[in-house]
C-alpha cells in the first residue's frame, strides 16, 4: 500500500534525525558524516541515472508516437491542417537537448546521445515524408510506395531501438561501476565501525534504515505513476520537495497532461470527420463509433453501440459484407468493399468501407465513406452512354469510333450494312482499308489528313464493300472526349443516290439549255416578226395574243437563264472580277434598266446615294441591284415609291432598297433567299416571279464576302439591304 502524503512529508525529515544522535562525539560525527556523504553521492548518482532514464523513456515514447502518427496518417487519411508530427518533432528536440545537457560531462554518453539525436532527426524526416505523401480518399488502403516507406521507417526504428538499448547498457555499466565503488566505501566504513562501539554501529544501521524508509516510498510512487501513465489512469498526488525524485514526479504529471491533450485532439479529429469511423468486435457488433454516424446515417452513436452491423444494412448486402469481413480476418489484411446502409428514416446510402482486422484485440477498425453521389453519377453516365449508343445505332449514316493510330474501335449498325462487314470484323481494321483507291489509304495519319481535308466541309472518297463493289462515300472526321481520352469520330455516308441525282440534274439542265432555250429563242423571234407585220398584218385580237405570248416566252427565258445562272454559281462559284467601282454609277445604271418597269407599274423611284467606292465586280452588283429594285416594283402598289439608298459605313458600303408593299410574314423572313421561294402561291402566276432572283443576289453578295438581309413588317413594306466590304 502506498504511503499517504503526510507520511511522505515526515519521511523527508528523517535526514535530520540521523545526525542528531551523532553529535556526541567528533569521531562518530566524522564517521557518520562520511557515511551520509557516501550515501548522498550514491543517491545523486541514482537520481542522475533515473533522470537520464526518464528522458530516454520520454524519447522512446515520442519515437513510438511518431511511428503511430505515420501509420495513422495512412490508415485514417486525415486532411486536418494540424499535424501531430510537428508537435512530436518539437517535443523530441526538447528532450534531446535536456538529455545532452545531462550527459555533457561524460564523453562516451554524450557521443551516444548525439548519434541517437542525429538518427532520430533522419527518422522524423522520413515520417514527415510519409505523412505528406498520403492519399486522402483513396480506395486502396495502403499503396505500394507508401508501404515501402513504412517498411523503411520500421527498419529505421528497429535500428534506433538497438542504439537506445546500447545506450542503456552503457549507462548500466557505468552504474555498476558506481555500485562497486560504493561497496568498497561501505567496506571501509564497516572496517572503521568494527573498531567503534556497538552504539556507533547501531546508530549507523539505524541511520541507513531511516534513509531507506524515507526514499523507498517516494520511489514506489514514481513506479506506480509509471504504471498508471501506461494504463491511462489518474496519477498519484504530486510529491513535495525540490529533489530529483520530486522533479521526476513533476515530469510524469506533465507527460500525463500532454497525453490527455493529444487524446482530446485525436478525439476531436475523429468526431469531426466526414466519414463514419468505428470499431466492430468479432461478433460484428459496434463497439465504438464517431459522430459522423448521425450526419451520414441519421443514427446517434449511442443508438448503434452494441447493435449488429447487419441491422442497418440492406438485406441483399449482408452476406457479401460478412464475407468481406471474414476474408479480412482470415488473411489478417486490410480490405475494402461496398454496400448499402438504410438510414434511420429509411433512405438508402451507398457506402465504401475500408476495414482492418486487429488479431490481438479481435476487433475490426473501419472507415465508411458515403459514395451515394458517385453511384448516382455513375448511373447517369451509364444511362447517357446507353442513349448515345442508341443514337449511334439509329443514325442513318455510318459512324465509327477510332483510335489515334487510325484503327476502328466501335461501329454502328449502319456502318455494318454499308460495307457488308460485321462489327467484329471491322474492329481493329485500319480505316484506310475501306478506301483502297485513295492515295491516303496506307498512310498511318489517314484520320488526321481526312480531318484536315474536311475542315471546310465533307470529303468525298471512293469506298469498297466487303464483296468488292465500289461506291462513292462522303466522310467527315472530328474528335471528342470520352472516358478521359480523346478519340476520333468518323461519319461516313453513302452518296450513290446523290451522285445519281446530280447526274440527272445535269442532264435536265443540259436539256433545258439546249432543248428549251433554243426553241424559245426561235419562238420569240417569230413572235417579234408577227408583231412587226413582217409575216403579214394581224387584227387587234391577233396582236394582243402575240403580245401575251411574247410576255410568256420572255418569262420562260428569264426563268431558264436564272436557273442556269444559279446552277453555275453554286457549282463553279460566281467569278468575281474585282475593280474599283463607283456605287453611284452602279445605282444609276440599275435605275435606267428598271425605269420602264417602274413607269409601267406606276411606281416612283427615289435615290439617296452618297458617293462611295469599293473593290468589286461591277456587272454582278448591277445584277443584284436590278433584281432588288425589280422585286420592289412588282410588289408595290400603284402610286407608291421605292427608295434606293447607298452610304459608306465602318465595314464597307451598305445599299438598301425600300418599298411600300405588302411586306413579308415573320415566319418567311428566314427562308426568303431560298430558291423558288414565293411569299404567296399566286405570286408565281400573277407577279410572273420565278423565285430565283433573291437566291442569285445572295450568291453574288456572298461571293464578294458580303452579307444580305431583309427587314419587313406585314402591311408596311420591306427593306432589302446588302453590305459589300471595302478592301485595301
Amino acid at each position: 500500500m502506498l504511503p499517504k502524503p503526510e507520511d511522505l512529508k515526515t519521511s523527508q525529515k528523517g535526514y535530520l534525525m540521523v545526525f542528531v544522535p551523532l553529535g556526541a562525539g567528533l569521531i562518530f560525527l566524522v564517521i557518520m558524516s562520511a557515511m551520509v556523504f557516501g550515501a548522498q553521492k550514491e543517491a545523486e548518482k541514482e537520481s542522475y541515472t533515473k533522470s537520464i532514464l526518464l528522458h530516454q523513456q520520454a524519447i522512446d515514447t515520442l519515437m513510438v508516437d511518431s511511428l503511430s502518427a505515420a501509420y495513422n496518417s495512412v490508415l485514417i487519411r486525415s486532411e486536418s491542417p494540424t499535424s501531430p508530427l510537428k508537435q512530436i518533432t518539437t517535443d523530441l528536440e526538447k528532450e534531446f537537448n535536456i538529455l545532452s545537457s545531462l550527459v555533457k560531462k561524460d564523453k562516451s554518453l554524450a557521443t551516444r546521445v548525439q548519434k541517437m539525436h542525429n538518427n532520430s532527426t533522419v527518422g522524423m524526416v522520413l515520417a514527415h515524408e510519409i505523412e505528406a505523401s498520403r492519399v486522402a480518399g483513396s480506395n486502396e488502403f495502403m499503396p505500394l510506395q507508401m508501404q515501402q516507406m513504412i517498411n523503411r521507417l520500421r527498419r529505421f526504428y528497429e535500428n534506433e531501438s538497438k542504439q537506445r538499448q546500447a545506450f542503456s547498457k552503457l549507462l548500466e555499466e557505468k552504474q555498476k561501476g558506481s555500485l562497486l565503488t560504493v561497496e568498497q566505501w561501505r567496506v571501509v566504513i564497516w572496517a572503521v565501525l568494527i573498531f567503534g562501539v556497538s552504539m556507533t554501529i547501531g546508530l549507523s544501521i539505524a541511520g541507513a534504515i531511516l534513509f531507506g524508509t524515507s526514499m523507498g516510498p517516494r520511489l514506489r510512487v514514481i513506479l506506480d505513476n509509471s504504471i498508471r501513465l501506461a494504463a491511462g489512469q489518474e496519477l498519484n498526488p504530486r510529491l513535495h520537495g525540490k529533489d530529483e525524485i520530486a522533479r521526476l514526479d513533476e515530469v510524469f504529471h506533465g507527460m500525463a497532461r500532454s497525453l490527455k491533450a493529444a487524446q482530446r485532439r485525436e478525439k476531436a479529429i475523429v468526431e469531426n470527420s466526414g466519414d463514419v469511423i468505428c470499431s466492430i468486435d468479432h461478433s460484428e457488433r459496434f463497439t465504438a463509433i464517431n459522430g459522423a454516424a448521425n450526419r451520414v446515417w441519421g443514427f446517434e452513436p449511442d443508438e448503434l453501440l452494441g447493435r449488429y452491423v447487419a441491422d442497418i444494412l440492406v438485406k441483399d448486402d449482408v452476406a457479401t459484407t460478412r464475407e468481406a469481413m471474414k476474408l479480412a480476418q482470415q488473411k489478417n489484411l486490410a480490405g475494402s468493399f461496398e454496400n448499402r446502409v438504410r438510414q434511420k428514416e429509411g433512405q438508402l446510402v451507398a457506402m465504401l468501407w475500408s476495414i482492418t482486422w486487429s488479431s490481438p484485440r479481435k476487433t475490426y477498425y473501419c472507415v465508411a465513406h458515403d459514395i451515394t453521389r458517385r453511384r448516382i453519377e455513375e448511373q447517369m453516365l451509364q444511362q447517357s452512354e446507353k442513349r448515345v449508343q442508341l443514337i449511334l445505332q439509329s443514325m442513318p449514316v455510318g459512324v465509327a469510333i477510332g483510335t489515334e493510330g487510325g484503327r476502328i474501335e466501335l461501329v454502328n449498325q449502319k456502318m455494318e450494312e454499308m460495307f457488308g462487314y460485321t462489327a467484329e470484323e471491322l474492329a481493329g481494321m485500319a480505316l484506310g482499308a475501306l478506301f483502297p483507291s485513295s492515295p491516303l489509304a496506307q498512310d498511318e495519319q489517314f484520320i488526321d489528313k481526312i480531318q484536315d481535308a474536311s475542315a471546310q466541309g465533307f470529303t468525298e472518297l471512293d469506298a469498297k464493300r466487303k464483296d468488292g463493289v465500289p461506291f462513292p462515300a462522303q466522310i467527315s472526321v472530328s474528335h471528342f472526349f470520352i472516358q478521359g481520352e480523346v478519340k476520333p469520330l468518323v461519319v461516313i455516308a453513302d452518296i450513290t443516290s446523290r451522285r445519281e441525282a446530280e447526274k440527272l440534274k445535269q442532264e435536265i439542265l443540259a436539256m433545258v439549255s439546249h432543248d428549251l432555250r433554243a426553241p424559245l429563242t426561235t419562238l420569240n423571234i417569230t413572235l417579234q416578226l408577227l408583231k412587226g407585220g413582217t409575216l403579214g398584218q394581224l387584227n387587234d385580237r391577233g396582236n394582243q395574243r402575240v403580245v401575251n405570248m411574247e410576255r410568256e416566252v420572255e418569262r420562260l427565258m428569264g426563268l431558264i437563264n436564272n436557273l442556269l445562272d444559279l446552277e453555275k454559281i453554286e457549282t463553279q462559284g460566281f467569278e468575281v472580277r474585282k475593280e474599283v467601282v463607283s456605287f453611284e454609277a452602279i445605282i444609276n445604271q440599275s435605275l435606267l434598266s428598271v425605269g420602264y418597269l417602274a413607269e409601267k407599274n406606276g411606281v416612283q423611284l427615289l435615290s439617296d446615294v452618297t458617293p462611295s467606292e469599293a473593290f468589286a465586280d461591277s456587272s454582278g452588283l448591277v445584277q443584284v441591284v436590278v433584281n432588288l429594285i425589280a422585286n420592289a416594283i412588282k410588289f408595290s402598289p400603284t402610286g407608291s415609291t421605292v427608295t434606293i439608298s447607298c452610304r459608306q459605313v465602318d465595314t464597307g458600303v451598305l445599299v438598301s432598297v425600300k418599298d411600300q408593299g405588302r411586306g413579308i410574314p415573320d415566319k418567311q423572313i428566314d427562308s426568303i433567299f431560298d430558291r423558288f421561294k414565293q411569299v404567296e402561291i399566286m405570286d408565281r402566276t400573277e407577279k410572273k416571279g420565278s423565285g430565283l432572283g433573291l437566291a442569285i443576289c445572295k450568291s453574288i453578295v456572298e461571293a464578294h464576302g458580303g452579307t444580305i438581309s431583309v427587314e419587313s413588317k406585314p402591311g408596311e413594306g420591306s427593306t432589302f439591304s446588302f453590305l459589300i466590304p471595302v478592301e485595301d
